[in-house]
């Protein structure tokens, strides 16, 4: 039998959230979510694929949507996302955190408000002796719908 050279995997699952169903999105779980933020898969102009993830906001509200990913030690890795909103009163990004989701090691730029167009965010995220982070969709906002699509770590050097 052919060993087969492993392709670096990409360290998180199910980027574009293609898998799961209704509140369910795959390797992503509920992070610590205060106030009125429903996270749902949606199959309605994704960025890229079949589904996106959608956070609706009908009231005060913090959290997302965490995946605890697998990272080398003393490497760099950038992150991206997707990232569309509507009627947003509030910001959104994508986080990088170990232990308490509101003290986070990284993130991405906030969204920009242009309205219901995909926007590409990104960040820098140096491991160093890390073996584990904690990828997050976070919104902290008022009201409105928030979609993250492709949100990736990629390994730099």
């Amino acid at each position: 039998a052919d060993a087969k050279k492993l392709k670096p995997s990409e360290p998180v699952l199910n980027a574009g959230f293609e898998e799961g169903a209704g509140r369910s999105v795959g390797a992503w779980i509920e992070g610590p979510i205060e106030g009125g933020l429903r996270p749902s898969a949606d199959g309605t102009q994704p960025g890229a694929g079949r589904r996106s993830l959608r956070m609706d906001v009908s009231a005060s509200c913090s959290g997302g949507l965490i995946q605890r990913v697998v990272i080398e030690p003393g490497a760099v890795y950038r992150i991206q996302a997707k990232i569309r909103a509507e009627k947003l009163d509030g910001d959104a990004y994508v986080t990088l955190f170990t232990g308490d989701i509101n003290a986070p090691i990284t993130r991405t730029e906030m969204l920009k408000q242009i309205p219901n167009r995909w926007a590409e965010i990104t960040g820098k995220f140096a491991s160093q002796k890390r073996r584990c982070v904690y990828v997050c969709c976070y919104v902290k906002a008022k009201s409105g719908i928030v979609w993250f699509d492709d949100v990736e770590l990629i390994r730099e050097k």
